[in-house]
C-alpha cells in the first residue's frame, strides 16, 4: 500500500532501508549464536525487489482500472 501513501522517492527509500535492515541483521546474528550468510542476505534483497516489483505492478494494474471505472 506504500504506492497510494508514499512518493517515488520514498518508496526506494523504503526498499534501500528494509535492505540495509536485512545487511545489518546477518551482521549481528553471529552475536546471538546464529550463523552469518551472504545467501541470506541476497534472498532478504530478492524479496525487497520482488515485493517492489509486485506493489508497482498491482497499483498500475488498479490505477488502470479504476480510471477504466470511472468513464
Amino acid at each position: 500500500f506504500m504506492q497510494w501513501l508514499l512518493s517515488t522517492r520514498q518508496r526506494l527509500m523504503a526498499a534501500i532501508l528494509l535492505i540495509l535492515t536485512g545487511v545489518v541483521i546477518e551482521f549481528i546474528q553471529p552475536s546471538f549464536s546464529r550463523y552469518f550468510a551472504y545467501a541470506d542476505m541476497l534472498a532478504n534483497t530478492i524479496g525487497v525487489i520482488v515485493g517492489f516489483v509486485s506493489g508497482v505492478l498491482f497499483y498500475s494494474m488498479i490505477s488502470r482500472f479504476v480510471v477504466k471505472a470511472s468513464r
